[in-house]
């Protein structure tokens, strides 16, 4: 598990371990997705946040 594992950074860590959260959190409401499935629609859900995030910011 990844809290077994030390990071170089924290804050990586820290979105890691929640990301996974999500995805759990996720499989219960899709009880179709794997883990796998979860964490990558949760991180295709952030990438559109940042990019909608950076759109609206001009950056």
């Amino acid at each position: 598990m990844i809290s077994e594992r030390r990071m170089l950074d924290p804050d990586i860590h820290t979105l890691a371990v929640t990301i996974i959260w999500l995805a759990q959190e996720r499989m219960k409401e899709h009880k179709y997705q794997n883990i796998n499935s979860a964490v990558h629609s949760v991180t295709l859900d952030i990438e559109q946040e940042l990019m909608e995030f950076m759109a609206l910011h001009k950056l």
